[in-house]
């Protein structure tokens, strides 16, 4: 699968959960795999990318993404900050962008990365990153 090809490790995914999006349908997950997002200055690591070949855009999970980069992300109207943990150098900024806060980047269309969780909790634990394809 073409999706596969920006992974730098993925296996083909043999739970039974699936990705639960807003409107409440479920998409099925294809493989788990990681890899690494890059800004002008530094790379993070992707850890359980979720592929999910019927998404329509790269999530990403902000627990998750700053749990293993050891950063915090700070959200402004205009921008967003990631910053690292023990120093608060700032490691990445991008804009917002139609309303909405974007990497700029070429990672894997439709992957997902993230756990299966329930709806609510979905809401309450996590913020998201809508990727601008290149």
């Amino acid at each position: 699968m073409a999706d596969l090809q920006n992974l730098a490790h993925h296996l083909p995914y043999t739970g039974t959960d699936d990705v639960m999006i807003g409107n409440g349908k479920s998409l099925r997950i294809t493989h788990l795999g990681s890899s690494t997002l890059h800004s002008s200055a530094h790379s993070f690591k992707l850890n359980n990318i979720l592929c999910v070949p019927d998404i329509k855009h790269n999530l990403l999970s902000i627990y998750q993404f700053c749990v293993d980069n050891n950063v915090s992300v700070e959200f402004l109207p205009w921008c967003f900050l990631v910053k690292d943990l023990l120093t608060g150098e700032i490691r990445a900024k991008n804009k917002t962008k139609k309303d909405m806060y974007e990497w700029t980047c070429v990672v894997t269309p439709r992957t997902f990365s993230s756990l299966k969780t329930t709806p609510i909790n979905w809401h309450l634990h996590f913020k998201y990153i809508n990727f601008l394809y290149m």
